[in-house]
């Protein structure tokens, strides 16, 4: 089986995610997609107001129905920080893998690379694929990588939380499951300032 890995937050998955995993699955021709919820991420605060639980359910939501794209919730089980070096470990032992997985990095964490955790093995264990987010020219990265030429998602999830907040429709840029399961738990709509 030829796999990638797309983790993150995902407070909401949105999508700009769902898009990206499209155009990864369908460029490099992976069987499947591996979304991978962070517990607590290494690079970013993340609210805790929705649980890491609540933020699982909302992805199975959104990729409900979709044959090439399922999830992990090792991070979440593993609880602490996730470190993308254990991640590939679990990934490796609990797949039959034909070829090394790829893995999918925004560019925005692309440049902080090398302050990964074990940088050198995540590059022998994986296929770096760098996803544009914040920049639309290829950036040049001390390790070895290929980019996609995707298209960028204007939003990031902190500015949907806030448009939540203002009781902006979200309709349009989340899934629509995800959509009502947010309007019925109302999440989000007292939060602020949080990334």
């Amino acid at each position: 089986m030829k796999i990638a890995l797309l983790g993150g937050t995902f407070n909401p998955i949105h999508n700009g995610h769902m898009s990206l995993a499209s155009e990864v699955k369908n460029k490099f021709h992976y069987d499947l997609i591996l979304f991978i919820p962070s517990y607590i991420p290494a690079h970013k605060n993340v609210s805790a107001v929705i649980s890491a639980e609540e933020r699982l359910h909302m992805l199975k939501l959104a990729i409900d129905n979709i044959e090439w794209a399922d999830y992990s919730d090792c991070e979440i089980q593993r609880k602490g920080i996730s470190y993308t070096i254990e991640t590939l470990k679990y990934i490796e032992e609990r797949f039959s893998l034909s070829e090394l997985p790829g893995l999918i990095i925004g560019d925005d964490l692309a440049r902080g690379f090398n302050s990964w955790r074990n940088p050198e093995k995540i590059i022998s264990m994986t296929n770096i694929i760098i996803a544009h987010r914040l920049y639309t020219e290829e950036l040049d990265l001390p390790f070895a990588h290929k980019y996609i030429d995707n298209d960028i998602f204007s939003l990031s999830s902190s500015e949907i939380r806030e448009m939540i907040h203002s009781g902006k429709d979200i309709s349009e840029v989340v899934p629509a499951q995800v959509a009502d399961y947010i309007r019925e738990r109302e999440f989000y709509k007292n939060e602020t300032g949080c990334n």
